[in-house]
């Protein structure tokens, strides 16, 4: 059987099928995303290492994001934060708040085609910049911009569908 536009039933499930992925919010689906990139680990010599981000993603009851994002950059320093992001109607955004350790951090996390794009946005304060990294990150790691194919998507058995390591 074949659609006005020329698609077969069979290409028409598998499309929706696609799409469709349990967990989905505003396209981002739940899962854990990995994202490989080279490193520069300084001794006596450069040397050039390979290194995993990851980035975990799982919708709450409330529809909201519960996140938690890995990062490896030079030297082997690391970020590493998580959280709940709300959903602001174009992207989810995670904030910190007075009452935490990390009043200035604001995390966007957004679908652009077919990547997930996680940014460290810049919170002016008392005409100071602050971001995310002054709080989850080590002396020279950075979170800037970060892209993840949606194809990296694995459903790890490392972390639970919470997106929190086990005890």
């Amino acid at each position: 059987m074949a659609f006005p536009n020329g698609l077969s039933l069979l290409a028409a499930m598998s499309m929706l099928a696609a799409s469709v992925v349990p967990g989905d919010r505003h396209g981002l689906p739940s899962g854990e995303y990995w994202r490989s990139h080279k490193i520069k680990i300084y001794t006596d010599k450069v040397e050039t290492s390979p290194a995993f981000d990851t980035l975990c993603l799982a919708t709450t009851a409330a529809g909201d994001m519960r996140f938690n994002l890995y990062i490896v950059a030079n030297n082997l320093h690391t970020c590493e934060a998580d959280g709940i992001a709300r959903w602001t109607g174009e992207l989810f955004e995670y904030r910190g708040s007075q009452a935490s350790d990390d009043p200035y951090c604001v995390l966007q996390i957004s679908r652009h085609g077919k990547q997930i794009v996680v940014e460290d946005t810049r919170v002016e304060v008392n005409g100071e910049s602050h971001y995310c990294r002054e709080i989850y990150c080590g002396v020279r790691g950075v979170i800037g911009e970060l892209h993840f194919d949606i194809s990296s998507r694995t459903r790890n058995a490392r972390m639970t569908a919470d997106c929190k390591y086990p005890d």
